[in-house]
Formats: C-alpha cells, structure tokens, sequence
C-alpha cells in the first residue's frame, strides 16, 4: 500500500516521493528463524495469495514429495520469494510468472529454473542490473540457494539505494522503516 494518498511520480529524476507499506499478514506464523535451517520445522497449511507463492509452496498443495528434499513443507524462505515476486512487480507492473488458471501458473512456478526469470525490455528499460540481479537471486526454486534477509542487505542494489535515500541518511534506516527512535 501507499503510505500518502496522492499518486506516486517521478519528476526530474527525482526519487520515487511516497512510502510503502507491506500489508496483509492475517495468516502469518511468528517462525524461530534463530536455529540452523535443517532443525527449523517445516510448515505445511496452504495459504497465501498465488501470485506470490514459492515453488515449495505450491508443492504442498499438490500433495508433491521432492525426491531431493528429505521433509515435505516449506520455511520462512518462502518470504524471500515473495519478496523477489513483489520487487518484480514494483519494477516491471506485473508479475513474473502468470497462467490462464491457478494450475497453469502454479506450473510455471515449479518449472521457474527450467525457464529462468525473463526481464521483457519494454517493462525493464531503464532497470538496473543490479536490481534484476536481486530479483534473479530471490527467484529460484530451490530455497536452500535463495540468500536470506541478512545476506540481502549487502546486495549492491540495496547498499547503493540505502547510501542514496535522503531519508534514510536523515533520519535512519530503521527509524524510517519502524518509526522507533534513531539508536
């Protein structure tokens, strides 16, 4: 969601002018992500919005057992998914993958690597390299590859948007991001 109601711009090269807020998080589970990822126990109910759905998840409701997975479920990697499929669709204006039905998209999402994540150059002109990259990187059905929350943050698309937003260098990241006290 957009955090002001006017509509967002672009003017003079400026920086996008309103925040946005994740919202929606009514079916969310608090996950121990503090143990080493083969202890964490995987999650197995089905729920979330198709478009944002990882390969792992959509394998638990098709009742589908990977051979190289030794635990049917998925983790809070899946939020890193979700994540590269939201980032995707603030650049380009849609989303990565889509199908006529659910089947068909929940098709093309267990078959991500088999086709790759494509960039269209009418929606991705002008879109740096560096965030395709993190897009690339969150976008792989194997979630034991995808790089966690910490490991992100040292992603050079994030590294160079934290060290050229005004805000953050005023008031600091985390004041901006969850309105506490500048530490």
């Amino acid at each position: 969601m957009f955090l002001s109601k006017h509509k967002p711009s672009f003017k003079d090269g400026s920086t996008f002018d309103t925040d946005i807020r994740l919202i929606d998080f009514g079916l969310s589970k608090r996950y121990d992500t503090h143990r080493s990822f083969g202890s964490l126990n995987k999650l197995n109910s089905f729920v979330g919005t198709t478009t944002y759905m990882a390969p792992e998840l959509v394998t638990v409701k098709y009742g589908i057992v990977e051979e190289d997975k030794e635990t049917p479920g998925y983790t809070h990697s899946c939020d890193l998914w979700s994540l590269g499929i939201l980032a995707y669709a603030l650049l380009s204006g849609r989303p990565p993958f889509y199908g006529k039905d659910d089947e068909e998209l929940f098709d093309r999402i267990r078959n991500c690597d088999e086709f790759g994540v494509q960039f269209p150059q009418s929606d991705w002109n002008g879109v740096s390299d560096e965030a395709k990259d993190f897009i690339r990187k969150l976008l792989v059905k194997d979630e034991r590859k995808r790089p966690s929350a910490l490991e992100l943050r040292s992603h050079p698309w994030i590294k160079h948007a934290l060290k050229n937003d005004r805000v953050t260098q005023k008031v600091g990241f985390f004041k901006k991001m969850f309105g506490g006290k500048k530490k």
